[in-house]
């Protein structure tokens, strides 16, 4: 730790004090822990990777540097995967940054890393369900209990986009393929929450908000099928939508809480970068590391 500046003065001694605590708490903010000066489970984690392993780390990621394609200028947004955060750039500079959940480490839900421009906002979305969640989670718990769908909000849709009464449906049938459209209304339980933010791109990922904020309360998070739920979508939307006088934050918060969907085009596209960066410096000078969750590295 004192190599590395975290314990500023060579101290062998074997008390715990509370320089010795700081430099605990100033390592665990380097690694993306739970600050909290105490050397549990994830903290001796790191304190054990040999410094052969951090270095070739910081070789790959300044490979990854080199050929990264990020804005350098004006407005944009940066998701960072192994930090969990999003950083929101204003004029080229950091403006602020909130944590957010990502895909897990399972190779169907990853989140991609690409570039893309946000396009549009939608208020109070619905939850168009993929088919593999409907197969895996949906018609399981609705084949256990048949007020599923109602508690949570669901209904059932034709190919042709029109909603059908569930009464009709055999669903003890069903076990590998359903022939039909499943979607969530807005409101409390929607698994997006009250807002999304879209790029849309082959890779069906998009950022959005989340009933689940319990989550972001966790130091490792990569929970989702693949799209980014933020911490403080309120403060994104107020910031994707500044140059347009009409959505102040009391219109915003009336959009977001109704039982319609509604889609605001955004009068500038704003460039978003998902990247994966699992070693850097940030603004203090300090250097950052963090697992590498999918083991790119």
């Amino acid at each position: 730790m004192h190599l590395l500046s975290d314990l500023p003065i060579l101290d062998s001694s074997v008390v715990f004090d509370s320089i010795l605590k700081q430099a605990v708490v100033r390592f665990q903010n380097r690694h993306g822990l739970l600050a909290d000066g105490s050397v549990g489970k994830q903290t001796l984690h790191f304190l054990h990777v040999p410094i052969q392993q951090q270095m070739q780390q910081i070789k790959v990621n300044l490979q990854r540097l080199k050929s990264a394609v990020k804005p350098s200028v004006g407005d944009y947004l940066v998701v960072n995967i192994p930090a969990f955060r999003l950083y929101v750039f204003h004029t080229g500079k950091l403006l602020w940054s909130c944590k957010v959940v990502v895909g897990e480490a399972i190779s169907t839900k990853k989140t991609v890393v690409f570039n893309d421009k946000i396009e549009y906002i939608v208020f109070s979305p619905y939850w168009n369900i993929p088919q593999g969640i409907i197969i895996q989670q949906i018609l399981p718990n609705i084949q256990k209990d048949n007020s599923y769908l109602t508690e949570y909000g669901m209904e059932v849709l034709d190919q042709e986009g029109h909603v059908i009464s569930s009464n009709t449906i055999n669903w003890s049938s069903y076990k590998t393929k359903f022939p039909y459209r499943m979607r969530q209304k807005p409101g409390k339980n929607n698994a997006l929450g009250k807002i999304k933010f879209m790029f849309p791109n082959k890779y069906a990922i998009y950022l959005h908000d989340t009933p689940q904020k319990m989550l972001f309360g966790q130091s490792k998070r990569s929970f989702s099928h693949g799209c980014i739920r933020v911490q403080e979508p309120l403060k994104l939307a107020q910031f994707l939508l500044g140059k347009d006088k009409r959505y102040t934050q009391q219109k915003i918060l009336v959009l977001m809480n109704r039982q319609e969907e509604q889609v605001v085009m955004l009068k500038r596209q704003i460039p978003v970068s998902i990247v994966y960066d699992t070693v850097w410096v940030d603004r203090g000078g300090w250097l950052n590391f963090r697992k590498d969750v999918y083991g790119y590295d």
